[in-house]
């Protein structure tokens, strides 16, 4: 019951947490620009064990905050290609 209930949780929330972590993505592009991706993903990492709420950083994984994190990169640059305006 317990881990259907985390299960279920952690669902409901993966949509908050995309958007979070896409915020995120936006503010170190626009901080540190390009050529610094290393530095943009140390950034993101470090901001969203800050600000996501201590249930979800211990439902989320490392590999699972690395592809969310690709995601968010990828829908950045796709929306930035077609010229939409991404602020957050």
């Amino acid at each position: 019951v317990i881990f259907s209930l985390v299960y279920l949780y952690r669902i409901g929330k993966r949509n908050t947490v995309k958007k979070i972590i896409l915020s995120l993505v936006t503010q170190a592009e626009k901080a540190l620009g390009s050529g610094t991706g290393d530095l943009k993903y140390a950034m993101v990492v470090e901001r969203a064990y800050i600000v996501l709420p201590t249930l979800i950083r211990f439902l989320i994984t490392k590999k699972e905050l690395d592809n969310l994190i690709e995601e968010a990169v990828k829908y950045m640059k796709l929306q930035l290609s077609d010229g939409n305006n991404i602020a957050l």
